[in-house]
């Protein structure tokens, strides 16, 4: 299923919509314009929570947490991300990214070589964006949490701001 990432900034919050290829919204990633914590919300399209996305405040290694609705926590930090010259690896899942980082285009296997998605950063004149390939529909919740990490992390790291930004108020995220 190839799906489609674009933020929908707002005075106070922005939204990432994720849509499929017809245009119908899958999923949202709901941020707030100001947060200690830096969490995100990926919710589905009936505004049902999927995982929260949280940068520790008190990490010196740029720590992000995705819990999903079931309980089940990853942990994602640049010591555990090893950098290997194209390549990225998720050590909780054994997952890799692999690709062309600078170009943002890249693919993420997991432990088995499995191709699990491809992703391509869309440059549009008013908003940037990905194009997501998901190729294995099964894990596609967690698939798009862990980019959406992987998204806040770049942002985090680069000093800018990417397709996400802030958060919402937990009264915001309908369970």
């Amino acid at each position: 299923m190839k799906l489609n990432l674009r933020a929908k900034p707002t005075k106070i919050r922005s939204k990432i919509e994720i849509t499929d290829e017809e245009g119908n919204a899958i999923y949202y990633i709901q941020n707030k314009a100001f947060s200690f914590h830096d969490t995100a919300y990926l919710l589905d399209a009936d505004g049902e929570g999927i995982a929260t996305i949280t940068r520790s405040a008190l990490s010196f290694y740029n720590t992000h947490l995705i819990v999903l609705s079931g309980g089940t926590t990853i942990e994602l930090r640049p010591k555990r991300l090893g950098m290997v010259k194209s390549g990225l690896d998720i050590g909780d899942l054994g997952w890799r990214f692999a690709g062309d980082f600078a170009q943002q285009s890249y693919q993420l296997t997991d432990d088995r070589g499995q191709m699990l998605a491809r992703v391509h950063k869309k440059r549009m004149p008013h908003h940037n964006g990905y194009e997501v390939e998901v190729l294995d529909e099964e894990r596609m919740d967690l698939i798009v949490a862990v980019l959406a990490a992987l998204d806040k992390m770049t942002a985090d790291r680069t000093g800018t701001v990417e397709v996400s930004s802030g958060t919402p108020d937990q009264d915001d995220v309908q369970s």
